[in-house]
């Protein structure tokens, strides 16, 4: 008795430059650019909260919430400001990087 190797569906595609772009290289670039600007965008957003906390009440930014020295209203208020600036700069790099890709993937479409 002889064994049969099982068949396997053969089906050659012609492939779209959105196959490719999905995967490929520049698509990571891309991702690890936007992974950067959103790393910086965010220090230059808390750098310059935390200069303007300061100039404004002319105490230096709370960094640590357990510290007694600092006022809980002002740690709090910190807090919530600089969790909505993160927020923000979180969306906005995000949606820009997506933005980018589905220009890249149009691109590749007309190619």
């Amino acid at each position: 008795m002889q064994l049969q190797r099982p068949r396997l569906p053969l089906r050659l595609t012609r492939l779209k430059p959105n196959d490719l772009m999905e995967d490929s290289f520049v698509n990571l670039l891309v991702k690890l650019f936007g992974l950067a600007v959103s790393l910086g965008a965010g220090v230059l957003a808390n750098k310059t909260l935390e200069g303007l906390w300061e100039k404004k009440t002319g105490k230096p930014a709370p960094k640590d919430g357990t510290d007694l020295n600092d006022s809980l209203p002002g740690v709090l208020v910190f807090a919530v400001v600089s969790a909505g600036v993160g927020a923000v700069v979180h969306v906005l790099t995000q949606r820009g990087t997506k933005s980018a890709l589905a220009r890249m993937k149009k691109t590749a479409d007309e190619v």
